[in-house]
């Protein structure tokens, strides 16, 4: 195979509409894995490794597990707003009749737990301030 052929075959494949959901549900996999194989202290070792930029005298140098968690979480949290808006303004969503399922859906998806959250924990006042970090997973 020529080095055209194989960059056209690696082109049509990063432009099909589910080549981000599949890369990410790969990677994500190889990370379950590695973490939770024999080689697990080596996968805690490349989240501490430090990676950065440096211009002259500006460094910003951060562990990768920091790049991740900020940097990439914070893309992927960007291009889903972009597609939400795309979908209200041009998409199957700009359509009022359309919008209620989907936006009962997630409201519910909001609820649901901070109900169960209550109803676990109603008699114990202490463990309502956790609930922020159960609404926002």
């Amino acid at each position: 195979m020529r080095a055209r052929e194989l960059r056209e075959r690696i082109a049509a494949i990063a432009n099909h509409d589910a080549a981000a959901g599949i890369t990410m549900l790969f990677f994500t996999l190889l990370a379950l894995a590695w973490q939770n194989s024999p080689y697990s202290v080596n996968y805690r070792a490349w989240l501490e490794l430090k990676a950065g930029v440096v211009f002259g005298s500006f460094e910003l140098i951060k562990p990768v597990l920091l790049w991740v968690n900020d940097g990439l979480i914070t893309i992927f949290f960007f291009s889903i707003g972009l597609e939400l808006k795309h979908e209200f303004l041009e998409g199957q969503l700009s359509e009022k009749k359309k919008l209620i399922l989907p936006s009962a859906a997630a409201l519910g998806g909001m609820l649901t737990p901070a109900l169960f959250f209550y109803a676990f924990n109603y008699f114990d006042p202490v463990s309502y301030t956790h609930l922020r970090a159960h609404e926002t997973t």
